[in-house]
């Protein structure tokens, strides 16, 4: 199958994800018993989206940032490297307990002990990513978009998130022309969005908010699932 992609695009990748923070053990160490840890900006999806902005293809984040943290500004720095164009509110920390990146701790096992990440996501600002803030006319009609990639853990994180996905989706669909593919971090799939899977994103996301960051796993897997069974319906 020949893939055609739209032409005279700005940008060859649009990727939506909630950038945060890894902490991981040096030299293989378990968590408990470490005091050095390597510091890293990270998201799946930014990781994904690395391996074309490496190969010197366009790229551009949409995120969303705490104002004045230097969490965020180590994140910017970072997709800077990763030769990365990003855009994404400035939301207020509104105090100590108030918006934060995200964090997970991983230990990369050694031995018999296995790989493992402790996810700390209270507060997360990315929860808060919102159609509001981005110029969807802009960004896929002037700029131009080949291939948005989505992420069904994004779509489940927040109500905002599971709409701000599906107008990504429409946008890229309906109005430019712009192929879309997705993950959820174990399997691929390509999606495709339209108005009748809104409900079923806008539930799995509500349950989530009533959960744990366990089920956040599961929602995100339900979601990419009822995705793609849309897409391959046609």
């Amino acid at each position: 199958m020949k893939l055609e992609l739209r032409k005279g695009c700005k940008y060859a990748l649009v990727v939506p994800t909630s950038m945060g923070i890894r902490i991981t053990p040096v030299n293989g160490q378990p968590v408990h018993s470490s005091t050095h840890y390597v510091m890293q900006a990270t998201s799946a999806e930014s990781n994904v989206a690395s391996v074309a902005s490496y190969l010197g293809l366009p790229v551009k984040i949409l995120t969303t940032f705490v104002k004045g943290s230097p969490i965020a500004q180590l994140i910017k720095d970072n997709l800077a490297s990763r030769h990365m164009d990003f855009e994404g509110a400035e939301v207020e920390q509104g105090g100590p307990w108030g918006y934060r990146h995200q964090f997970n701790i991983a230990d990369s096992g050694c031995g018999s002990r296995g790989p493992r990440v402790w996810n700390d996501r209270a507060g997360e600002v990315g929860r808060t990513l919102n159609v509001k803030d981005f110029d969807m006319d802009r960004i896929f009609g002037r700029e131009g978009v080949q291939i948005l990639h989505l992420s069904g853990l994004i779509g489940a994180l927040s109500p905002e998130t599971g709409g701000f996905c599906l107008e990504l989706a429409r946008n890229a669909k309906n109005r430019t022309g712009s192929r879309q593919m997705g993950h959820n971090d174990v399997k691929p799939g390509l999606i495709a969005s339209g108005a009748a899977f809104m409900p079923k994103v806008i539930q799995i996301a509500q349950e989530y908010g009533k959960t744990g960051i366990h089920e956040l796993v599961a929602n995100a897997h339900r979601l990419l699932d009822v995705l793609v069974d849309d897409f391959l319906r046609g």
